[in-house]
């Protein structure tokens, strides 16, 4: 888990995080997996370089997603240029 954070927006960014990489290490829930690794991407996307911090715990929860889940996050994955 990251330290705490210090503004609100950070905040939310974390709790936001957190719960989507929940969803994705879930294997119950693969019918979400495509939904959660779009929000990841957006999110990643918009805030630039202040997910460096969640990038550790992203990167894990993505490739776990990858190699276990079945084909609807891998399509994600190729679809964000994550697949090999």
């Amino acid at each position: 888990m990251n330290a705490p954070p210090t503004a609100p927006d950070e905040f939310y960014q974390t709790v936001t995080i957190n719960a989507l990489v929940n969803v994705l290490a879930d294997p119950t829930l693969t019918n979400n997996h495509w939904s959660a690794t779009e929000a990841v991407m957006l999110i990643f996307t918009t805030q630039g370089l202040k997910c460096v911090p969640y990038l550790g715990q992203v990167s894990k929860a993505l490739l776990i997603c990858r190699f276990m889940a079945k084909s609807p996050c891998r399509s994600s994955l190729r679809f964000w240029g994550l697949s090999a």
